[in-house]
């Protein structure tokens, strides 16, 4: 492809890919989900960051 498309594409992608870790954190995070209860919030903010 061209650059123009090519920084296109990867802008997309990535704002894509930060969302749906932000909803993975929102998901791991929230009191009331009872799938990740044993897993502590700071466990899951690091997953997060890293």
């Amino acid at each position: 492809g061209s650059f123009p498309f090519n920084s296109f594409l990867s802008g997309v992608l990535s704002c894509v890919g930060t969302a749906i870790l932000a909803v993975c954190l929102r998901i791991q995070v929230n009191k009331e989900n009872k799938e990740f209860k044993d897993l502590a919030p700071e466990r899951a903010f690091a997953d997060f960051v890293l």
